[in-house]
């Protein structure tokens, strides 16, 4: 892989390690148990929500940049790159992938031009698992569908050229559970700890 092909590929690369670290935080935060939702609210509710929204939206964005046309840095262009560098059948194998990607993308790219990156009239911020009228349903499975691909294409055409693979969920130190672990215990001391009774004062 030369050229702009290259620094494509890098580019692309980054971007995907990112995606693949929000998610396996909003993965540990918000899919775990209900358990973790009882402490949220209980918490810091404002916060878990807006931050849930935040990484839902990230990944709507993340993965709708990277499959835009070929005139932005993204896969269609990396793909478009590589037909010089590449045997036709092997250009032929990664355009169809693209293809399927691009086809996966379809219901997220929605929500990234109606919901996300516009504002459509009477649209409203829906939840993972549930959307306005006027836009598809946003899952789990649809975001993690496109991620696989994406990654797979990627795999595939480094494999082209080295025979190696990129593993793209990074190891965290810090995470999601980590995270989750110190505010259990905190929430746990809070509720452990009689609350003085209304009225009572200290001596003096």
């Amino acid at each position: 892989m030369k050229g702009e092909a290259k620094t494509l590929y890098e580019a692309i690369r980054q971007d995907l390690i990112r995606l693949h670290a929000n998610w396996e935080l909003y993965k540990q935060l918000f899919t775990v148990s209900e358990d973790r939702y009882t402490v949220f609210n209980e918490t810091a509710p404002a916060f878990f929500r807006l931050l849930q929204d935040l990484l839902v939206d990230n990944a709507v964005v993340s993965l709708s940049r990277l499959t835009d046309p070929a005139h932005y840095e993204s896969l269609s262009r990396l793909v478009k790159v590589l037909r010089s560098q590449v045997k036709h059948g092997f250009y032929e194998e990664f355009r169809h992938d693209l293809i399927a990607l691009e086809s996966a993308c379809t219901d997220i790219r929605e929500h990234r031009h109606k919901r996300v990156a516009h504002k459509a009239l009477k649209s409203q911020q829906p939840k993972l698992s549930e959307s306005s009228a006027r836009l598809p349903p946003l899952t789990r499975k649809k975001i993690e569908g496109a991620m696989a691909s994406m990654a797979a294409l990627m795999n595939k055409i480094l494999g082209y050229f080295e025979d190696v693979e990129q593993y793209y969920i990074p190891v965290m130190r810090g995470d999601g559970n980590t995270l989750f672990f110190f505010l259990e215990k905190g929430y746990g001391a809070t509720r452990s700890t009689p609350y003085p009774a209304s009225g009572s004062s200290k001596s003096a």
